[in-house]
């Protein structure tokens, strides 16, 4: 199930298939995206420190012109708060400043890791250096946080803590930074999660659960559950079509 925002200054409405396609598609999203990709590539190769900085700087003022998608939960009310989140059951995890997002994206396919995590959307972000995944949030795992370090401890990276917030946004990308989507990802809904975690997360707690001692066998230095030993559904999708969920080529 997604969400989005027009601008940073709309409600929070449903994303269908359809208007998810149209923004990807837009022109407008790709030429913002490729001025973002260019200063990035800029601040990345320079030495100066207060150019490296106005560089960002005009990365994020752009950026603020996407529409903005939100993966993790869902805002009845129009408006990003937490207490009126509800949570889908999704989770999402960014690696930043990367050379190649899409060499990663390979290898993890390579490893056939994107079953083993539940891989549901990944696609290079509007700075082309970072990569952005979204997958299941398994419940014998834990919180959102608890999730996101698993999932990073399983492909051996490290992730942006800032994405245990729910109401976090991902702006808009166009089709050709799009890695992989599972079409299921606009119907998906886990209420169950949301039941088990969601008061968490609305009271204002979305730290991961280190030690938590109702977790079975839980992993004693860092309190993360590991997941079921059976693979999420997705892991054997082999087709090649957007919509069954396979990379795109």
């Amino acid at each position: 199930m997604i969400s989005y925002q027009k601008n940073l200054f709309a409600p929070v409405v449903p994303c269908d298939k359809e208007t998810f396609m149209q923004i990807i598609d837009s022109a407008e999203v790709a030429d913002v995206c490729r001025a973002v990709t260019a200063l990035r590539e800029n601040e990345l190769a320079n030495a100066d420190e207060t150019t490296r900085r106005r560089l960002h700087d005009e990365q994020s003022r752009l950026k603020k012109k996407l529409p903005a998608f939100i993966f993790m939960a869902s805002f009845p009310g129009g408006r990003r708060k937490q207490a009126d989140a509800r949570l889908t059951g999704l989770v999402m995890l960014d690696f930043d400043a990367l050379a190649s997002p899409r060499d990663l994206f390979d290898s993890m396919v390579v490893k056939k890791q994107i079953g083993i995590i539940g891989l549901m959307l990944a696609h290079v972000t509007p700075s082309g250096h970072g990569l952005r995944l979204v997958c299941k949030a398994n419940a014998a795992v834990g919180n959102l946080a608890d999730n996101q370090k698993h999932i990073a401890s399983v492909l051996g990276l490290d992730a942006d803590e800032s994405c245990k917030d729910a109401s976090r946004i991902s702006f808009a990308f166009p089709k050709d930074y799009l890695l992989f989507i599972n079409s299921k990802i606009f119907e998906y809904n886990d209420t169950d999660y949301d039941k088990q975690f969601g008061g968490q997360y609305r009271q204002g707690n979305s730290s991961a659960h280190k030690n938590n001692q109702n977790c079975p066998n839980r992993i004693s230095d860092t309190g993360v559950c590991p997941p079921p030993a059976a693979p999420h559904a997705n892991a054997g999708d082999s087709s090649h079509n957007i919509g069954q969920g396979a990379p795109v080529g």
